[in-house]
């Protein structure tokens, strides 16, 4: 490009066949939310030999490969020749930017992405059609499908033959919640012992299922588990550096957060 849009934001695909393609996200103050080829926001001729992403494409021979907004950040993502299952990864850190235009939250990020997509995709870790939050330091609101730096689609019935559907991407300000630490809290409905810990943290209660969120004290999410109907779980936090972390358990009806130590 010309120049430099002040925030980019790449986002990597892979198809079935292991054929890659990449789109650009873009915020600069001076976009018009027309193509802006200043910013190499304009429309490129398409392929179709091979495997293409696209925000839009004009007529058959044109695609727009990036986009750059001021104030809108919403986009449809197109796939041409590329069948399941699909993998999508981006870079977390650039949520953080100081360039976005949103208000300053630190330690949380500016920003948190969402992704929508199609049926017959599927993700196998979350609930189908469910948006993914794509965020690597909240709990976020609304929903249990949480994405720190990639996702993998795959065909509802397993079909490796079924052409990649298409997406929705938008980006919005940080609207999780950092952790409200609770270093007191005394409910014998939840044990969890040892604490401090140095390899495996037990915890039992009565409240299963439930969600296992582990953070760091910057609100990092390190870990996030589904222990189904298991009244007894076991962490291993053996690979983790010493120190303060936060766990939360999440239930359907309930959600409390915990203070643990790693000792050396």
């Amino acid at each position: 490009a010309p120049q430099q849009p002040a925030w980019v934001f790449p986002l990597w695909f892979e198809e079935g066949t292991g054929q890659r393609d990449t789109l650009y996200v873009g915020y600069d103050p001076d976009a018009t939310g027309f193509t802006d080829p200043i910013f190499g926001d304009d429309y490129t001729a398409l392929d179709t030999s091979r495997f293409n992403a696209g925000f839009h494409y004009k007529g058959d021979s044109l695609v727009l490969k990036a986009d750059v907004q001021a104030t809108q950040f919403y986009y449809e993502i197109f796939f041409v020749n590329g069948v399941l299952p699909l993998t999508v990864k981006w870079d977390p850190s650039l949520f953080y930017s100081d360039t976005l235009p949103f208000d300053d939250q630190s330690p949380a990020p500016r920003a948190q992405g969402e992704l929508s997509y199609n049926g017959p995709m599927y993700n196998l870790n979350c609930s189908y059609q469910q948006y993914f939050v794509l965020t690597d330091s909240s709990t976020a609101f609304n929903t249990w499908c949480l994405a720190s730096d990639s996702i993998e689609f795959v065909h509802v019935h397993g079909d490796t033959s079924y052409p990649v559907g298409y997406l929705i991407f938008r980006i919005w300000p940080w609207v999780g919640r950092l952790l409200a630490v609770k270093s007191n809290f005394n409910d014998h409905s939840i044990e969890l012992f040892p604490n401090p810990v140095h390899h495996q943290l037990f915890i039992k209660t009565n409240l299963a299922p439930y969600n296992i969120l582990l953070y760091a004290l910057n609100g990092q999410l390190l870990k996030r588990k589904l222990t189904e109907n298991k009244q007894f779980h076991q962490l291993d936090v053996s690979h983790l550096n010493a120190g303060i972390y936060f766990l939360e358990i999440i239930g359907e009806n309930f959600s409390h957060t915990r203070k643990i130590v790693i000792s050396p």
